[in-house]
């Protein structure tokens, strides 16, 4: 018996499982999208690249999201197969990820939705979003 690692088990799955994949990327990434409207973009500014650049690199919320979303998506899937030496690998994949990957992404995005939410908004938008904020 071959034991594959998570990556090689979620890499060997089959074109239609990439094709969900995908598919659940841009459902998330959409309904993100239309929850913040306008307020989705925003200006990157603890990219590497920025220190030798005049241009600002837009960075969307959604999109940053749903990539966060899919690698955690792909841990949770090893972890429910129920394999001991698969999730002790998927584990590690996942620390590596957030390190190297998402982890920094996660708190420039935090960052973000900190000033979508606090921000002050402009007052036709500042009712609406007063109503919105009262559910949260």
């Amino acid at each position: 018996m071959t034991r594959r690692s998570p990556r090689s088990t979620l890499s060997s799955s089959s074109a239609a499982s990439d094709v969900y994949k995908r598919q659940d990327y841009e459902l998330i990434r959409r309904a993100i999208a239309g929850v913040l409207g306008a307020k989705d973009d925003y200006l990157e500014v603890f990219l590497p690249d920025m220190v030798y650049s005049d241009t600002p690199i837009k960075k969307c919320i959604s999109e940053d999201l749903a990539d966060i979303y899919q690698d955690l998506k792909d841990f949770i899937s090893v972890f429910q197969l129920g394999l001991n030496e698969t999730m002790n690998d998927s584990l590690v994949v996942c620390k590596e990820h957030f390190r190297e990957f998402w982890g920094q992404r996660l708190v420039n995005t935090m960052r973000a939705l900190h000033d979508v939410k606090y921000s002050p908004a402009d007052d036709g938008e500042e009712e609406e979003m007063e109503d919105e904020n009262s559910l949260l």
